[in-house]
């Protein structure tokens, strides 16, 4: 799993960061599982088969995340304060065009903080998301609200690919977070249903990047795609069917700090 994560973080970098032309292009459309993979990856280790543990890891997960929300903030306050002085500006110059009701309404609807930049919605999507499980695993309705994951995947997939919205309205909690988590929780609770093969995770694996391509080929290349979704479940069965324990730990920590602070 760590490996995987490891190699997910450049392609995630290299979509905000893209290299030039064809190739650039389909880095960009095949590193779109990164996302759903981590989501997924987070749904997983909410499991358990005791409710109260449940919740227990979701409130410990939900502090740990405002935790590294918070380092993300002050980080970009400190970047974004030295670039107005060095701009000769004032130097919360970078607020003011976004200390409005519009502003407002993004963050609180699409978790879109657009003071801290184009990445810092996943740290406040996987707040929204953890807030949402915490009630929905108190109240008993987890089982009520897994029906609801393919609904929220195919909007996000038909509102990519055949509307002009922004990807905010789209790539959200609602339509994004909180049903890969979900997808993620409910693959753990029936993993031994699953198929264990590596050959059959590698092969929709494939088919993935293949969906992948040929959907950015056929719409424009959308925030997520059935390609994405494929991809990301099977490297999430695949890594946990060959999760085997390394003899050199430090190797496993130095690439669990990477993954987590990089993404």
């Amino acid at each position: 799993i760590d490996i995987i994560r490891f190699f997910t973080c450049p392609f995630i970098l290299l979509i905000h960061c893209p290299l030039p032309g064809a190739l650039g292009d389909a880095i960009i459309q095949i590193g779109r599982y990164g996302v759903p993979f981590f989501l997924l990856l987070s749904g997983w280790f909410s499991y358990a088969s005791d409710t109260q543990e449940m919740i227990f890891r979701a409130k410990k997960k939900l502090a740990d995340t405002m935790k590294l929300l918070g380092s993300f903030v002050v980080a970009y306050v400190i970047m974004n304060s030295a670039s107005a002085v060095l701009s000769e500006e004032h130097i919360l110059s970078w607020v003011w065009p976004h200390a409005n009701i519009k502003s407002l309404v993004y963050l609180v609807l699409f978790n879109r903080a657009v003071f801290l930049g184009s990445t810092g919605y996943y740290p406040l999507m996987l707040i929204y998301v953890y807030a949402i499980f915490l009630l929905l695993a108190r109240y008993n309705l987890l089982k009520k609200a897994i029906p609801a994951v393919p609904g929220l995947l195919m909007v996000n997939v038909l509102l990519g690919a055949f509307t002009e919205l922004p990807w905010f309205c789209y790539g959200n909690f609602l339509f994004t977070g909180l049903p890969f988590f979900l997808m993620g929780h409910w693959l753990h609770k029936h993993y031994e249903r699953l198929p264990k093969t590596p050959s059959v995770w590698l092969c929709v694996l494939g088919a993935g990047v293949l969906l992948s391509l040929a959907e950015a080929c056929l719409n424009r290349p959308a925030y997520c795609s059935v390609g994405s979704i494929c991809m990301a479940v099977a490297l999430l069965l695949f890594a946990v069917n060959h999760n085997k324990k390394v003899a050199n730990q430090r190797v496993i920590r130095a690439l669990q700090r990477y993954s987590v602070y990089i993404f």
